[in-house]
């Protein structure tokens, strides 16, 4: 008997505990059973632009040789192989080359300014466009390979000027902003 009574407590207690489930909004129409189907929509956010850039300097030495006044020429009373001075570098030495790994373009301006008591002039020229003003565009690195990132290189020229001794000609600033 007692196993009877626990039979239908347990019964009872299975019951009472049922679970109502709730079925969606369905309307039948001739056999047919259709629901609507509904979305919500979540805005997604924008990424923040990244200004990422590298830049490869060349040693940026330079060497100046002053003008070598020849051989006195005793027949003809003049110098023979005379060379005026000028400014030299090794290659690429003064090469400037900005890599722009940002998701926006950007543009790269070189200046120069001389050290304080010299005479030094100079100036770039890019590899790319026709201005030489010392200044570099370069389009955004999205949707491009790492190793093919946009790249622009421009060179520093000492135009005019002359030393006298081994020290600092100046300094180039490379400044980087947005577009």
């Amino acid at each position: 008997m007692k196993k009877i009574f626990v039979i239908l407590a347990l019964t009872a207690l299975f019951i009472s505990t049922a679970v109502p489930v709730f079925a969606a909004d369905i309307s039948t129409n001739n056999g047919n059973a259709q629901v609507t189907v509904n979305g919500t929509y979540a805005s997604g956010t924008t990424a923040a632009e990244v200004i990422s850039v590298d830049v490869a300097w060349g040693s940026m030495s330079f060497t100046y040789q002053d003008t070598d006044e020849g051989k006195w020429n005793d027949k003809t009373h003049s110098y023979d192989d005379v060379v005026d001075a000028y400014w030299s570098c090794a290659a690429d030495a003064n090469k400037i080359t900005v890599t722009n790994h940002s998701n926006t373009a950007v543009e790269a301006t070189l200046a120069f300014t001389k050290a304080e008591g010299t005479n030094i002039e100079g100036s770039f020229t890019e590899t790319v466009g026709t201005a030489n003003d010392g200044v570099m565009a370069l389009a955004t690195a999205e949707g491009t390979a790492y190793a093919e990132a946009p790249a622009v290189s421009a060179y520093f020229n000492v135009n005019a000027g002359s030393i006298t001794e081994n020290g600092t000609l100046g300094t180039i600033t490379l400044t980087i902003v947005n577009k």
